[in-house]
């Protein structure tokens, strides 16, 4: 006898005012008035060289298998599973709490082999028998939930995950209330889910909203974050984690105007203040006012830097600045920010390295879209090239040195032209000075080159 999925199930409805909750007002503009259209799990936005920390909560409720996997043992496993189950449910009855445990690892057992559609249901009868035992508003129902989450992303049901994200903060806004800390990681992975997927999407017109979302959230993290900053010498989520993602967003929403070279009537997120700062009608002023943001962002987490004497993070700071600059054109206020950088990296005792780290060769901006650069199939189509990066960090003289079989060295060429040499690079220095960097080799994934043809 096997299990069979026929646990009761439901959903509850929940209808909030946004107006209720000033402090959060804008976290719920976002679940109640634009829902999630995609869902993905996300990533820690950081504009690092390094991995961002990681959020202590994160969307999928199963650490990644490993590439081979047994599947006749996993076979094994789950008929054990399912097994244990029949015989608890025959015990304890249909609501006994630990068949929640056991269909929480039957669905993580499910996810590991596909069956996502199956462990979607496992995940939903486990939330309803923690709802059952543990009360509508127990966050023991949280992994359950990011469990479905999961299952719907494999699937591409995004609208349908969306929704489950969303009754995800709803379950952490009514367990903690509307001004606690502890909101800062649901807040921050929620806003990162938003900002993943729009890295990930075409960059449509439409995709904005998702941009807006995260863009929403990270100044609502901020936020709370600050007025907590004081109280806790720790906090879940670090302000420089969070400012980095502001200025993120800010520069892919930058960006997304200069694209459509208007606003859209409907963007409920446009006119709002970021730090202070209210668009304009103008697109020349919403792109000015992004910069802005970003500009204040990154002067914060200077700031936050050499208040508590951290020489290292506040150079690499000062180059980030210097990116941003760059970014926007702003050659001379970057080279001055880069110049900052040298100068305060040479002070550290470790200053050899801290430079060689920061400068020591041509990087790729934002470094953010780097680090989140989505996954291709392994037959996707590659080539591997080189090119030089000169001192204002543009690319020159671009030369394919391999490719894959399926495509020839005169599509490479062409797909770098339109795709790499726009690319801003932080340009590498040698005592202080910025200098050219030739052969500087890179690999790139190239999923839409018949585009390009």
């Amino acid at each position: 006898m096997h299990y069979s999925g026929a646990f009761p199930y439901f959903v509850r409805h929940i209808v909030i005012s946004r107006w209720r909750m000033p402090m959060l007002s804008a976290l719920l503009a976002t679940l109640l008035c634009c829902p999630p259209l995609i869902a993905a799990p996300d990533t820690a936005q950081q504009v690092s060289k390094t991995p961002p920390p990681t959020s202590t909560r994160q969307l999928d409720p199963l650490t990644a298998p490993e590439p081979e996997k047994d599947l006749q043992a996993l076979s094994a496993v789950i008929d054990r599973y399912e097994q244990a189950i029949d015989e608890q449910e025959a015990i304890g009855g249909a609501y006994d709490l630990q068949l929640s445990e056991q269909l929480f690892s039957l669905g993580a057992a499910y996810t590991t082999v596909g069956r996502h559609a199956d462990a979607e249901q496992v995940y939903k009868d486990a939330l309803h028998i923690s709802r059952v035992n543990n009360g509508i508003y127990s966050l023991s129902q949280a992994p359950m939930l990011r469990g479905i989450i999961s299952s719907l992303e494999a699937r591409n049901m995004t609208l349908e995950a969306g929704e489950y994200l969303n009754q995800l903060n709803w379950l952490h806004l009514k367990a903690y209330g509307q001004d606690d800390p502890r909101l800062l990681p649901i807040l921050f992975e929620t806003a990162s889910w938003h900002l993943s997927i729009y890295n990930r999407s075409k960059k449509s017109r439409q995709d904005l909203t998702h941009l807006a979302s995260a863009h929403n959230l990270f100044n609502t993290t901020i936020g709370l974050a600050k007025k907590h900053h004081q109280t806790f010498q720790t906090l879940p989520v670090q302000l420089t984690e969070i400012l980095r993602a502001i200025a993120n967003t800010s520069y892919q929403l930058a960006m997304h105007y200069t694209r459509y070279q208007s606003l859209p009537e409907e963007d409920p997120f446009a006119r709002q203040k970021w730090f202070g700062y209210e668009p304009s009608d103008t697109d020349g002023s919403l792109r000015y006012n992004y910069y802005k943001n970003g500009r204040i962002a990154h002067s914060e987490i200077i700031s936050l830097a050499a208040a508590e004497n951290r020489t290292a993070e506040q150079a690499e700071a000062y180059a980030e600045l210097g990116d941003w600059y760059l970014l926007f054109g702003r050659k001379n206020s970057a080279a001055q920010s880069y110049q900052q950088a040298y100068e305060l990296a040479n002070t550290s005792p470790q200053k050899d390295k801290l430079v060689e780290y920061i400068f020591g060769r041509p990087l790729i901006l934002p470094v953010t879209q780097t680090l989140a650069a989505p996954r291709y199939p392994e037959s996707t189509p590659w080539a591997e090239i080189e090119m030089d990066i000169n001192v204002k960090g543009r690319v020159n003289n671009i030369k394919v040195v391999n490719h894959s079989d399926s495509i020839d060295s005169a599509e490479v060429e062409k797909y770098a032209r339109a795709n790499v040499r726009p690319l801003t690079f932080r340009p590498r220095y040698e005592n202080g000075i910025a200098v050219v960097a030739n052969a500087v080799p890179l690999k790139i994934s190239m999923p839409d080159f018949g585009s390009n043809k």
